[in-house]
């Protein structure tokens, strides 16, 4: 069986800090959207963007992980996991739908696949 570690924090300091590393992520995500579909300089906007993008999906799976790990029950572990899982898929079609766009702009439904993906 795993086990999961946390810095012996409360179970609701680690929830308010996975909430906020929630909100920072969704915005790190829009962040990247702005900057992939902005008119010009859109290699030079989307590279810090991306940046900020990975330190907040890092910070939120570390948030996640902490949560598992004050969470006794075995099952609601499972739960966290799961989700984390479902966000790691969504994060890689999201960056493989940026680079798709800055790879051909024109292509058809570039920036809609974009906006799609960073739902």
């Amino acid at each position: 069986m795993f086990q999961f570690l946390h810095g012996g924090r409360s179970f609701q300091e680690v929830q308010q800090n996975l909430n906020t590393r929630a909100v920072e992520l969704n915005q790190a995500t829009t962040d990247v959207v702005t900057a992939a579909t902005a008119a010009d300089d859109t290699h030079r906007r989307v590279a810090p963007a991306s940046g900020r993008f990975s330190r907040a999906y890092e910070d939120f799976i570390d948030g996640g992980l902490e949560m598992a790990g004050v969470t006794q029950d075995s099952n609601t572990q499972t739960q966290i996991v799961t989700g984390l899982r479902s966000v790691s898929m969504v994060s890689s079609r999201f960056l493989m739908a940026t680079k798709s766009l800055l790879v051909d702009p024109a292509a058809p439904n570039a920036k809609n696949q974009l906006t799609q993906a960073a739902r």
